[in-house]
């Protein structure tokens, strides 16, 4: 899977944090697990991804405060309409599972079920990863996830290249 970016668009995202294959970033993902995997203080944590508000792929970079935002937004207008699409689909697989994580564990602390509440973070945080690592095959320009987002294992071996 690689964009449509014309060469000296792919120049430009050298020593950045986007793939020069996708021209995407795994920027967009980088903070969704360690929110979810803090469990010293779940009512705080919970009232923080409460107030965060999911933003697109678009709307991210711009609120990031990267140096390299304006490069990051114009990688994503110059994607391909198939790699946009597969992208923007794991987001929002993540983005629903990162919904309906927040209300079940919200129901879990109001009832004041901790050992339940803390097993659940853990699950979810599996998923969230397993999402992500989907994510992150897409943005280093791997198209062999299947539907759920699993990696095959030859990619895992050329990840780590």
């Amino acid at each position: 899977m690689t964009s449509v970016a014309a060469p000296k668009l792919r120049d430009r995202v050298a020593g950045t944090n986007i793939d020069s294959r996708s021209m995407l970033s795994t920027d967009h993902f980088n903070n969704v697990i360690m929110l979810f995997s803090v469990r010293s203080d779940f009512a705080n944590i919970l009232d923080e991804i409460d107030q965060r508000q999911f933003m697109s792929y678009p709307e991210h970079f711009p609120a990031s405060g990267l140096a390299y935002v304006l490069l990051a937004v114009e990688c994503h207008e110059q994607l391909s309409q198939e790699t946009r699409s597969i992208f923007e689909q794991k987001v929002d697989e993540i983005k629903m599972l990162i919904e309906s994580a927040r209300f079940r564990l919200r129901l879990l602390l109001d009832a004041r079920e901790m050992g339940r509440l803390v097993e659940m973070s853990k699950r979810i945080v599996h998923e969230l990863r397993h999402l992500i690592e989907g994510g992150g095959a897409i943005v280093h320009g791997f198209d062999a996830c299947d539907q759920h987002g699993v990696v095959p294992q030859s990619f895992e071996a050329w990840s780590h290249i």
